[in-house]
């Protein structure tokens, strides 16, 4: 009988004890009434070894659990990097409409106002504004843009 067996079997083992003595225990006038097995107590040593197995078993039990929740740890890591990209992606988009809408109404604007001027003269003065804005956003020290009239002239030719 194995340490396992005998702890799941303490009734058994009782009932065995019983019997032995009663019938030992007869000769002399005495009667055994009951045994009562309380706890088992096995060497220290095979204890410990029982109790590492026992954590072993539950360590080993636990991988799958852990691997699984790191699983969904990645995957939600992956599905709010991929909401957070095509947010950002819809807040662009809705920037260069506004964008496009101002633009829009600033060559309206420009043409009523000054009825001399044609949309090439026009669109130019909106390109050198807005390549301004950009140069007076940017940190010096991120990007170097030659910004002279000419290379400003140079931008606006190669864009038609």
């Amino acid at each position: 009988m194995t340490i396992e067996e005998a702890f799941a079997s303490k009734s058994t083992i009782a009932k065995t004890i019983m019997e032995r003595l009663f019938v030992c225990m007869r000769e002399y006038g005495y009667e055994i009434i009951a045994a009562l097995v309380t706890n088992l107590s096995p060497d220290e040593k095979v204890q410990a070894a029982m109790n590492e197995i026992e954590a072993s078993k539950r360590l080993k039990q636990a991988i799958p659990h852990q691997a699984e929740a790191e699983k969904i740890r990645i995957v939600k890591s992956a599905e709010a990097y991929a909401e957070a990209m095509y947010l950002s992606g819809v807040g662009i988009a809705k920037e260069r409409i506004a964008l496009a809408k101002g633009i829009q109404e600033s060559i309206k604007s420009l043409q009523e106002d000054s009825k001399q001027a044609d949309v090439a003269s026009v669109m130019h003065l909106l390109l050198v504004n807005q390549y301004l804005d950009t140069l007076a956003a940017v940190k010096p020290d991120q990007v170097i843009v030659k910004a002279t009239p000419k290379e400003v002239f140079d931008i606006q030719v190669s864009l038609q």
